[in-house]
């Protein structure tokens, strides 16, 4: 905002002011030009927030409030289906503005996930007392990168439609799709993939390549599965 005007005796007076919101604060600035002198004043306005051992930096908490952990940085977090924050370097952000007595969805957007995270759980309703801080752990499951893993039996077919398994590693269970595919949430290079034939399981060793971009998804294979 600004604001400029002059007088008779051709005396400039003027105002501006501009201000930028972040996760972690309210930055504010302004200027006043008045009888020939000009004054400066900035402004700061945040939160340094704690519950237990968790301590966030973030925007001005007015009663209740929210600790999320998503376990990686730059993961954003949501309240009532808005982004609030981003997470720090800690995997933290701060959720500053619960309405107490009431049901608030915290919530993490799948699709803001890189392909290589998964979490156990994406949401959370929570209905925190006035004044009250709650902490929300997103616990990041098993790690790896998820994909979609084609897999053929001996004769380079591909496995059939409804098949079961499991990731050795980590014990996810899978279905087989169509075209013999696998999705799995947290693979790791050289992972094996057990799935239940008829009488005698047979096993998948997967091979990895590069890491995706964002927001594309690993195909990888056909593996022989025997």
């Amino acid at each position: 905002r600004a604001d400029v005007a002059s007088d008779r005796n051709s005396a400039v007076k003027g105002y501006a002011s501009a201000g930028y919101t972040s996760t972690y604060a309210r930055l504010g600035a302004s200027t006043d030009i008045s009888n020939g002198r000009n004054w400066v004043s900035t402004e700061i306005e945040g939160s340094i927030a704690a519950i237990g051992t968790s301590v966030v930096l973030g925007r001005r908490v007015n009663d209740a409030f929210a600790i999320v952990n998503v376990g990686r940085a730059g993961i954003p977090v949501q309240h009532q289906n808005r982004v609030v924050g981003t997470s720090d370097f800690l995997g933290n952000v701060l959720v500053p503005s619960l309405t107490p007595y009431q049901t608030n969805t915290v919530s993490v957007d799948v699709n803001t996930l890189p392909t290589d995270m998964f979490l156990t759980k994406t949401d959370e309703r929570v209905v925190p007392a006035s004044g009250s801080g709650v902490k929300l752990n997103f616990a990041p499951g098993q790690s790896g990168r998820a994909a979609l893993v084609s897999l053929v039996d001996g004769a380079g077919a591909p496995l059939g439609v409804g098949l079961s398994g499991t990731v050795e590693r980590t014990g996810e269970a899978v279905i087989v799709g169509q075209d013999g595919q696998v999705w799995s949430t947290a693979l790791s290079d050289a992972d094996r993939i057990i799935i239940n034939l008829n009488e005698t399981p047979c096993a998948a060793t997967v091979q990895l390549g590069d890491a995706p971009k964002k927001g594309f998804i690993e195909t990888v294979g056909p593996f022989t599965c025997q």
